[in-house]
């Protein structure tokens, strides 16, 4: 949802920094992005997608690599970064 409303209000270079594509639920949150702009037919720059690991450098490093692309992406969808209780 959150990839469609960017599309619909006119973006279109939209990155994905995410971590873990291998645990399910951020992967689906990856096809997401996929489906989303196979809705709106835009295609999907590689360069766009980052998987960082799962700590606050790394999610830096990750924007920091997007925002110096030689085309920065107008948007970019995050997944959160949690800490998950022990309670």
């Amino acid at each position: 949802e959150i990839v469609s409303y960017l599309i619909e209000q006119g973006h279109r270079r939209i990155a994905f920094l995410g971590y873990r594509f291998d645990i399910s639920i951020l992967r689906n949150r990856l096809n997401g992005f996929y489906k989303a702009h196979l809705r709106y037919g835009l295609s999907v720059d590689p360069s766009l997608i980052i998987e960082a690991k799962h700590d606050s450098d790394s999610l830096y490093q990750g924007a920091l690599t997007l925002l110096g692309n030689e085309q920065p992406p107008d948007a970019i969808h995050c997944i959160n970064h949690f800490r998950i209780s022990p309670f």
